[in-house]
């Protein structure tokens, strides 16, 4: 392996601690740089990455990683990547834009699909056909809208659209303003996604010329990964490299120090909002260089012992003195120069003095008291089980941690092994290594300041900043330039309404039917007894250690306060217990086992959608030598826990309850769907109750009279803790190494000290029906729609896996995103029967719910023309088998036990998708047809106009 075509060995390191081999390799006639991590690994990976280095912030290379994959110039149909996500059986399929580079990645464990995805990505990035076709700019990144010379001109775009969704989180524009006050000497001053307010001043001619100089073999790193004959990608490679020749080397600027400065922004609030105690804070500084990894890995150890705990020195110093309502250490790694940012949310500017007097505080009592080295050898223990434990994407995740250095010119093994940093930080503890470098993160007075204002108005005013530009525009074209304008707008239309050619369609390689396995990947289960509890046992490829899960069912007699009852799983791990103080719990918990985690899980009860059962779900993982000791803290937390310390809960519940809004403001779909289906069937009333809007709520009522609130809260706490934590129908699942006998693990051990108990556990949980509307303050909204087919006379079977990707990629892909904007939608039925649409970042959500309402006229089309389905069967397929970890694979097998999903049912489930024609498809029409009768509505954006709502909501 010296030299594979024109790719010579540069270099072979060994990386035992991910049993691989890395091979580095470089052309002969070009810069092009090639890395291979060969592993045993039957998913294979092949990424291309190219360093951009913003010059502005029209986020150029954002609209470059969506618009080279809108064909190219062997696959030619208009969008290549939504046609591999409609018949690829890949693993990963996606595009990355960071802040100095762009990344393609595909993954498959199929051979043949492997090889067809990396050969569209490398045409895809070297060949695309931006030059030709200039309406996959304007559909990607923005164009003026136009369609008449009456209307009013707007922007509209994909990007763009993406970029006012992420402008509206207050974390987004705290990093944005620091990383321009911490870089203005390079490329990470800049918004490499792009601002909504610069995305419109790029024009189509700078968008090519960055192609033509970033897109260049010159400039590419190849990577693969995985057990392959690496002779047949590279081959693809070649064809690409052959005729090029050494160019510009790229550099990116070293950001020496400079100047302290203080930044004052403001963040938009919805306009019933309280502006008291909703500032925000950030300090910030750059921290190290990309190879100083001891310190990197040492930044997280110390990150987890300032701030890992309510009572951790950091947060107790600022939330017990009221300083604020939350602390965040972030260290943000994957540059050149990482930073290191302290985040005070909710408090008020003129506290900025204090908070600084109460972080030097800080430092001065660490020296004053010296470290506890047990707190710091448990984060250590904690860091390096993390780094071990494996996660998928796997080869992803290795790919990112070989660019963190190779970019930058640094060891590509660099950061894939951590043995040796992890004994030399163990050595440092008795030394004052820990204590320096605390003192350097917290070390505010030479970190540039951000504070970021509640704002009313904000929102609204960049809106009309943004009509007015466009007025502007609109108001200085001649008639020449409006009709010019008004053609632009026509021939993308028509463009976007174009279907591909069967021909251009004939171009992109796909799977057959053979090339698919007839059935599902039976997962490993065998279920045994101890006493009267259940214990579902899997063999899972892992050694010394176990991942272990309790479920324990929810008795019927809360479910009329299921989202009191949630908050449960959020209080546990951060309240003491009879035997440990919060930071010592925490402690105990670092050394003891490798992750502690609850949540709950929510399953229809015997198809029946007008019952549900519902398990608090305690997830852990231990090592075998950890086994007593895991036990016993797990037990000491579900069964002796400490509720009664009110202030503790509050400090618990007011970031709890900032956490909600954020993520209602960001990821609004989730929410709107679980809302809009909440009303179709007791599961679906379960899981909005538990995870949803009504969740935000319960906490906001809590937070705004914790005087009055606060002790029936603990007193339902506490009782619900001791009527759940009990051994009555509790089941457990143990995933451990195949070779290793179930009593070696104990579990007798485990279940001593477990009350009885009695519960009745089949809930009948109901949701009012009618539709929902909360007001974000955002330029951009989400829209979904939902019911359970049951409800219409239908019930799911495996002909809905099809539909589900024919309605998304084929109809509401160019419905909602291509010709409306929206970042993303999509449409969905699950094996509970339930079914939604929903859309992501959306400017015109009430377009889109009309939309929605014409899938039917759609499908009968499709199903009557001569479309070919089977690629749709193939990716059905592929979407039943993510990739999985051995813990995840535990848990999936889990819940399909509990939610009555027999190995047969989903062979049966996989034999009907397989046999899916368009005649069935078409069968589906009438009942199809009461969908919307059934379903109800939430809109989640800035307004309501034309939307009627039953129930409205104020963040």
């Amino acid at each position: 392996m010296d030299r594979i075509e024109n790719f010579k060995l540069l270099s072979k390191t060994e990386v035992a601690e991910q049993n691989a081999t890395l091979y580095e390799y470089g052309h002969i006639n070009c810069d092009a740089r090639l890395l291979y991590l060969k592993t045993d690994d039957k998913n294979k990976l092949f990424s291309i990455t190219f360093r951009t280095y913003p010059e502005d912030d029209t986020g150029v290379f954002h609209i470059l990683e969506h618009s080279v994959l809108c064909g190219s110039e062997k696959y030619p149909v208009k969008d290549p990547f939504v046609e591999l996500l409609k018949g690829s059986m890949n693993t990963f399929l996606n595009a990355i834009t960071f802040p100095d580079k762009t990344m393609y990645p595909v993954s498959s464990r199929n051979n043949k699909d492997f090889l067809n995805l990396t050969a569209i990505y490398l045409d895809a990035v070297f060949r695309p056909k931006i030059y030709q076709n200039p309406n996959i700019f304007y559909q990607e990144g923005f164009h003026q809208e136009l369609l008449d010379k009456d209307d009013e001109l707007i922007f509209n775009g994909v990007v763009l659209n993406e970029m006012k969704g992420a402008k509206s989180s207050v974390d987004n524009r705290l990093v944005s303003v620091m990383t321009r006050a911490l870089y203005p000497d390079n490329c990470y001053q800049y918004s490499s996604g792009g601002d909504p307010e610069a995305i419109p001043k790029l024009t189509y001619e700078k968008f090519l010329k960055a192609h033509e100089r970033y897109y260049s073999p010159n400039n590419a790193i190849f990577y693969l990964e995985g057990d392959m004959d690496i002779k047949e990608p590279i081959s693809l490679i070649e064809e690409y490299l052959r005729e090029v020749k050494p160019s510009e080397s790229l550099k990116l600027a070293y950001q020496k120090e400079r100047r302290v400065e203080t930044v004052r922004i403001s963040y938009p609030i919805a306009k019933d909002e309280d502006e008291k105690e909703r500032c925000q804070i950030l300090f910030g500084k750059i921290i190290c260089d990309f190879d100083d990894k001891e310190k990197r890995v040492a930044l997280g150890i110390a990150n987890a012992y300032l701030t890992g705990s309510l009572q951790a020195p950091l947060v107790s110093a600022i939330m017990e003195k009221g300083l604020g309502q939350d602390v965040r250490i972030d260290v943000e790694g994957g540059l050149y120069q990482p930073f290191l940012t302290i985040q005070i949310t909710n408090t008020e500017e003129e506290r900025l003095d204090d908070i600084k007097k109460a972080i030097k505080t800080v430092i001065n009592d660490l020296k004053a008291k010296g470290l506890d080295k047990r707190e710091l050898e448990a984060n250590i223990n904690y860091a390096e089980f993390s780094f071990k434990e494996a996660k998928e994407p796997r080869g992803l995740l290795h790919n990112l941690n070989v660019l963190n250095s190779y970019l930058y010119g640094g060891d590509p093994a660099l950061f894939l092994s951590a043995n040796d940093t992890f004994k030399a930080l163990r050595e440092k503890i008795d030394s004052d290594y820990y204590l320096k470098l605390m003192e350097e993160m917290l070390d505010v007075e030479k970190m540039v300041t951000v504070i970021a204002s509640p704002s009313k108005n904000l929102a609204l005013e960049e809106t009309a900043r943004e009509k007015e530009v466009c007025t502007a525009i609109r108001n200085k074209m001649s008639e020449d330039e409006i009709l010019s304008c008004i053609n632009l707008n026509r021939e993308l239309k028509k463009w976007q309404e174009t279907g591909d050619s069967l021909e251009d369609l004939a171009s992109i390689p796909l799977l057959a039917l053979s090339d698919v396995d007839e059935k599902p990947e039976e997962h490993d289960l065998s279920k045994v007894l101890i006493g009267d509890v259940e214990v579902l046992v899997h063999n899972a490829p892992i050694s010394d250690l176990a991942y272990i899960n309790l479920y324990f069912p929810i008795s019927s007699k809360y479910q009329d306060s299921l989202p009191k009852l949630s908050l449960l799983a959020n209080i546990l791990t951060n309240i003491p217990t009879s035997k440990y103080d919060v930071l010592t719990l925490n402690q105990e918990i670092k050394i003891n086992l490798g992750n502690l985690g609850f949540e709950y899980l929510v399953c229809d009860q015997n198809d029946d959608i007008n019952n549900a059962n519902i398990y608090f779900t305690v997830h852990l993982s231990v090592l075998k030598s950890k086994l007593e000791e895991g036990y016993a803290l797990v037990k000491n937390i579900l069964l002796d826990s400490d509720y009664d310390n009110q202030e503790l809960l509050i400090n618990i519940l007011q970031p709890l309850f900032e956490g909600f809004r954020s993520d209602i403001i960001e990821a609004g779909h989730s929410y709107g769907t679980r809302r809009a289906l909440a009303s179709s069937s007791a599961r679906n009333a379960a899981t909005e109750l538990l995870e949803g809007l009504s969740c935000y709520e319960e906490v906001k009522k809590l937070v705004e009279d914790f005087d009055k609130t606060l002790p029936a809260f603990i007193n339902y706490l506490k009782e619900a803790a001791s009527t759940i934590f009990t051994s009555d129908k509790l089941i457990i699942g143990i995933s451990k190494p195949a070779n290793d006998k179930l009593e070696e693990y104990q579990l007798e051990k485990l279940l001593a000290g477990f009350d009885k108990g009695q519960k009745e556990i089949h809930m009948n949980i109901s949701f009012p029906k009618g539709n929902t509307f909360v007001e974000i303050p955002s330029a951009v909204a989400y829209a979904s729609c939902g019911t359970n087919l049951k409800n219409i006379g239908g019930h799911f079977d495996g002909r809905f896996l099809v539909l589900n990707n024919i309605i998304s990629l084929e109809y509401l892909w160019n419905e909602i995103r291509v010709k409306g904007g929206a970042y993303g939608s999509g449409f969905s039925t699950a094996m509970s029967s339930s079914s939604f649409f929903y859309s992501y970042r959306d400017p015109s959500p009430m377009r889109s719910f009309a939309k929605y309402q014409e899938f039917i006229g759609f499908l009968r089309n499709y199903c009557e023309s001569d479309a070919d389905i089977e690629k749709y069967i193939i990716s059905s397929i592929a979407n039943t088998e993510p990739l999985l970890t051995p813990d995840q694979l535990g848990r999936a097998a889990d819940k399909e036990y509990l939610c009555g999903l027999d190995y047969q049912k989903l062979c049966n489930i996989r034999k009907e998708a397989l046999m899916t024609s368009k005649e069935d498809l078409l069968s589906l029409c009438r009942m199809l047809e009461n969908y919307f009768k059934s379903a109800d509505y939430c809109l989640i954006g800035p307004k309501m106009e034309g939307f009627a709502a039953d129930v409205i909501i104020k963040l």
